[in-house]
């Protein structure tokens, strides 16, 4: 059986000023992840008797709780614990944790009254020690579902990525390239993008900026996209994940964006239709969350040829495969 991993996020809220975000996978330096993570779901019940002195129980409320520990291997890894720390000693902040890279986040406070408690590693006491950080989240969290199974709380962001509603009044070409509706070569609905070269440079297919969308910062998201071609072509797929914005585009890595012209995904194209994914984060220099976003589709191959794309998707906060919910 497989196993799966965590993806720790904090948003620290205070009363007056900024929220900020933390990723524990980007900030701690014990190769970039946290050493390991323990989720519990204890009850709050009363056990009583009816009128027939039959033990009936009562339940009032779930909770989850997060056992983190980490290994602080630098002082940078010190003073980012730190900053968790006195956030979570209530003092005008809310302390929001998500296990699963953003999908689930939920309010949470110290589990007891246990401060640092550095456990010493070698004799260690600060940098080689193990911190431990123990919460509970604030309500009551319902019914707990399967692990590892995305729970559905995102939402679909490119409109008509079906190119169902033709002329389509959400997307936009470049001169350089015509775009025709395809009514026979589809994966399933009635129509699909047709995208025929005329010259040679290079195609750009992209939402209208009034179809861009914005996103959620300590979070995760997934495209996908159905792409063939008339012919085998080599990395003629190339997908932009654009910073609309601020004229920037998401690294291969999906969570860090640099100048334009830099591809999220490369792959070739056959004659058959094959599914295009990958997974981005907001865009760290959106710090006000008001930047908005799109797709950019950018394609080289032979003039006159052409390339389909059907079922166009931006999806999220998204669980991403090998990761686990709570």
């Amino acid at each position: 059986m497989p196993g799966y991993k965590r993806d720790i996020v904090m948003r620290i809220v205070p009363e007056n000023g900024a929220e900020s975000v933390h990723w524990f996978t980007d900030r701690l330096t014990d190769l970039g992840a946290h050493m390991s993570c323990t989720p519990g779901y204890p009850i709050e019940a009363r056990t009583r008797r009816d009128l027939n002195r039959v033990l009936r129980r009562r339940v009032y409320a779930r909770r989850a709780t997060a056992q983190i520990d980490v290994l602080i291997a630098t002082m940078a890894d010190q003073w980012f614990l730190q900053e968790i720390e006195e956030a979570l000693d209530g003092k005008g902040y809310s302390v929001f944790l998500s296990l699963d890279g953003g999908v689930v986040e939920r309010e949470v406070i110290r589990n007891g009254d246990t401060g640092l408690a550095p456990n010493p590693l070698k004799g260690k006491t600060v940098v080689g020690a193990t911190f431990s950080l123990s919460l509970i989240t604030n309500g009551d969290i319902g019914r707990r579902g399967p692990m590892m199974t995305d729970p559905g709380v995102g939402q679909e962001l490119v409109q008509d990525g079906g190119f169902e509603q033709w002329p389509t009044q959400s997307w936009e070409a470049l001169p350089t390239i015509v775009m025709a509706q395809e009514s026979t070569i589809l994966t399933g609905g009635a129509s699909s993008a047709k995208i025929t070269r005329v010259d040679g440079t290079f195609n750009d297919l992209r939402p209208l900026p009034t179809a861009t969308f914005g996103l959620r910062s300590g979070a995760w998201y997934r495209y996908r996209c159905m792409v063939r071609g008339t012919g085998a072509f080599t990395n003629a797929f190339q997908l932009r994940m654009s910073n609309y914005t601020k004229t920037r585009e998401a690294n291969p890595d999906g969570k860090s964006f640099g100048p334009p012209g830099i591809n999220v995904l490369v792959a070739s194209v056959t004659t058959s239709f094959a599914l295009m994914e990958v997974y981005f984060r907001r865009d760290p220099l959106d710090t006000a969350g008001t930047d908005k976003y799109r797709p950019r589709h950018i394609g080289v191959w032979t003039t006159g040829e052409s390339l389909y794309y059907d079922d166009i998707s931006v999806y999220g906060p998204v669980l991403r495969p090998g990761y686990a919910t709570w």
